[in-house]
C-alpha cells in the first residue's frame, strides 16, 4: 500500500515527525489520518472472528469531468472479514448491481432519463461490479468512517468494462482508484448502519475516489451485520 496523506488536514511537517518509515505498510496508513484508528468488536471482544455481510440500495458514482453518472439499482457485501479486529482492519468484496451509465451535466445532474449505450460487460456478468477491498476504522473528531481502498498489491478498487460496438462515448475499460469512506451512522447494534457522499466527508478525503484519471463522488448507503457463527449477534465500532 503506498504511503498516502487521507485527510487535508494533517501535513507534510508531522507526517515526517511520526518517522513514517518505521510502520509497517497498513500501520503507515493510519500514522498519515489526522483521526484515530478504531476497532471492530465481536460481542464486545477483538478476538473473536466473524464474518461480515451487507446491502444497500441506490449506489452512484458521478463524474462531472466525464459527464456521466454510473447508476446502480444497488450494492451488496458478499463476502467480508475483519483481518486485524484490533486495529480496525477488514476485507471485503462489493458487488455493485445492476448498473447503468447516464449522462449528466457539470452540476451533476441527469440531462436525460435514457441511459446511454454503455453495456456494462465483467466477466459476462452484465451490468455488475466486483470492488475487493481494504477497510480501516477510523475516527475522526468524534465520527465513525468506514475508509475504503484498494487491496493490495492491487492499485484499483475495481475495473469497468464495457462491451465494443454499443456506441459507448466513454473509454470501454476504466480503473475506479484511490479511496471513499461511509460515514457509520449506527455503529453497536446486531446492524451497522454506513452512508456516503455527504459533501463534508468528501473534503476530507485527500486521495479522492477517481474513474480513470477523472474525480469522482460516491453516493450510496446500507447496513453491514454479521454472518454464520455469529449471525444476529451485537457487534458494532469504535
Amino acid at each position: 500500500m503506498n504511503n498516502k496523506q487521507i485527510f487535508r488536514v494533517l501535513g507534510l511537517s508531522l507526517v515526517a515527525a511520526l518517522g513514517l518509515a518505521a510502520f509497517t505498510a497498513v500501520g503507515a496508513q493510519a500514522a498519515n489520518l489526522a483521526g484515530t484508528r478504531g476497532k471492530f468488536l465481536v460481542l464486545g471482544s477483538t478476538t473473536l472472528n466473524a464474518g461480515v455481510t451487507g446491502s444497500g440500495g441506490l449506489f452512484q458514482i458521478l463524474v462531472t469531468g466525464l459527464k456521466i453518472e454510473i447508476h446502480c439499482i444497488s450494492f451488496s457485501v458478499t463476502s467480508g472479514f475483519p483481518t486485524n479486529p484490533e486495529k480496525g482492519e477488514a476485507l471485503a468484496t462489493f458487488l455493485w448491481e445492476k448498473c447503468q451509465v447516464f449522462p449528466i451535466n457539470a452540476s451533476g445532474e441527469l440531462t436525460s432519463k435514457e441511459p446511454l449505450p454503455c453495456i456494462i460487460s465483467n466477466g459476462g456478468a452484465n451490468h455488475d461490479v466486483t470492488a475487493v477491498s481494504l477497510i480501516l476504522v477510523i475516527t475522526h473528531e468524534g465520527v465513525l468512517y468506514l475508509l475504503i481502498e484498494p487491496d493490495p498489491p492491487s492499485t484499483f478498487l475495481a475495473e469497468i468494462k464495457y462491451e465494443s460496438g454499443k456506441g459507448c462515448p466513454i473509454p470501454l475499460a476504466v480503473e475506479v482508484k484511490k479511496s471513499y469512506a461511509f460515514e457509520v451512522t449506527q455503529a453497536h447494534e446486531k446492524v451497522l448502519a454506513i452512508t456516503a457522499g455527504l459533501e463534508a466527508l468528501q473534503e476530507l478525503l485527500l486521495d479522492e475516489l477517481s474513474y480513470g484519471a477523472s474525480r469522482a463522488i460516491l453516493h450510496g448507503s446500507g447496513t453491514l451485520s454479521l454472518t454464520g457463527a455469529h449471525l444476529g449477534c451485537t457487534w458494532g465500532v469504535v
